[in-house]
């Protein structure tokens, strides 16, 4: 646990610094998760018998991540709602067929198993810079929008933990999954409410809830796919990045599928694709 805090009380402020710069220093911090995310998921992946190409599958997940640098100005990441599905439908699509791709030998294996996690993390990576630029009703809002997605994600995944710590301590018996499913979605509509409300979002209150309640929702099943990978991969974490977390893919498997779900919420409730 003090391991835990320790990382946290380090990794936290210069996390919210670069959100608050944003920029190419946001776009800096995506690129280099995703590449460090890829290389660890490459990792698992050989573990669990197939042998993606490393050096591809990290450099094809970084560009992904931030290509949305690469188009030409003028850019409104508020009028992308359309053209980030796309993205998102290949990640999904990706995380499906993942799992599977152990069961086939050869080059086909090979480079399946290498473009799905190129996929997998740059499909839903891609709509970070899209969420820190979201700035149609003010200067500040994508700041405050991933601030949100980082609080209510994070403080859901720690209220998940937590739950299954106390129930174990009471001996009753171990932890079920919908007991976490629980505790993490309390944890993340009461962060959302906070949030909401510190940081002047203009949203109405039910609307919170019900966002927050959908992304706990959301952050729970991601932590239920990079759970299934590691028993697949027969590791307790990912990797040692993150003392006290593990690795990279440990603290961000969650935090992107959210991240995706949250900008396509925001970009349809605003009308910008009307």
């Amino acid at each position: 646990m003090s391991k835990r805090i320790l990382t946290a009380a380090v990794t936290l402020p210069l996390l919210l610094f670069i959100v608050w710069l944003g920029g190419l220093w946001f776009s800096a911090l995506i690129a280099i998760t995703a590449g460090l995310y890829a290389w660890e998921l490459c990792r698992l992946v050989r573990r669990c018998g197939q042998e993606p190409v490393m050096p591809i599958a990290v450099l094809l997940a970084a560009v992904l991540a931030v290509s949305y640098n690469f188009i030409p100005e003028p850019k409104y990441p508020e009028n992308m709602e359309l053209t980030a599905l796309f993205p998102a439908l290949l990640a999904v699509l990706a995380a499906v067929t993942l799992p599977l791709t152990h069961r086939l030998i050869g080059v086909t294996g090979r480079t399946l198993a290498t473009f799905c996690i190129a996929l997998v993390i740059g499909g839903t990576l891609f709509h970070a810079p899209l969420l820190r630029d979201f700035n149609l009703f003010s200067d500040d809002e994508g700041r405050s929008w991933i601030i949100f997605l980082l609080g209510t994600t994070f403080v859901g995944d720690t209220a998940a933990f937590f739950a299954g710590r106390a129930i174990d301590s009471l001996r009753l018996r171990p932890a079920r999954t919908w007991e976490l499913v629980t505790g993490g979605v309390l944890g993340a509509v009461v962060c959302g409410a906070f949030l909401a409300s510190a940081l002047d979002l203009a949203i109405p209150l039910p609307a919170v809830v019900l966002g927050s309640v959908v992304l706990g929702i959301i952050g729970q099943l991601g932590a239920m796919f990079a759970s299934k990978l590691r028993r697949m991969a027969a590791v307790e974490r990912s990797g040692g990045l993150l003392p006290g977390f593990g690795g990279v893919f440990d603290r961000v498997g969650s935090l992107m599928w959210c991240l995706v779900l949250l900008y396509h919420l925001v970009a349809f409730s605003s009308g910008s694709t009307a």
